[in-house]
């Protein structure tokens, strides 16, 4: 498929913005410009990056560890993401459970022990 002009830009940006601090750090050196032969002309286009490459977080820093039980005392753990829609996780406890995701009535509990229903 066909890259879009704003596309290339964003691409664009992004590169210099993730390779700048150590363009940076580097300044004028070959070893860099060797390794990224397009940055001079970004630079050249764009102007020179400023401050620090932007962080992109880990998928160990985007996850949580949930402890799913029943009203049995059956318990299990499971690494979820962040993200993860309420959805997904009502079908998680629909495999495991085997209770229907509108029967469920899923809840988190919080520091105070207060529960937070889930919709």
């Amino acid at each position: 498929t066909p890259i879009s002009d704003s596309e290339r830009l964003q691409a664009d940006i992004f590169y210099l913005k993730y390779f700048g601090g150590e363009f940076l750090k580097c300044g004028d050196c070959s070893e860099f410009q060797g390794l990224h032969p397009r940055f001079a002309g970004l630079v050249q286009e764009y102007g020179a990056p400023q401050g620090e490459a932007p962080r992109i977080a880990s998928i160990k820093e985007q996850s949580v560890v949930v402890k799913f039980s029943d009203g049995a005392g059956r318990e299990f753990e499971k690494k979820l993401l962040k993200s993860t829609p309420v959805k997904n996780v009502q079908l998680i406890v629909q495999r495991q459970f085997k209770v229907m995701p509108k029967k469920q009535k899923l809840y988190w509990v919080d520091s105070d022990e207060q529960k937070i229903y889930l919709d």
